[in-house]
């Protein structure tokens, strides 16, 4: 089975696409620990 370019060019777009989200979730996993130590006071700034 023969592969035309333009597949090719769409797998390494999509490999491309899926290490930028691979990334971005695990430095967000990184910031999410410092998001939720500062979740409750955003809530009680929010709630007052």
């Amino acid at each position: 089975m023969v592969i035309p370019p333009v597949h090719k060019v769409q797998i390494c777009g999509l490999f491309r696409l899926f290490i930028t989200i691979f990334l971005y979730l695990r430095s967000y996993h990184d910031f999410s620990f410092m998001f939720m130590s500062f979740l409750p006071d955003i809530s009680r700034i929010l709630l007052h």
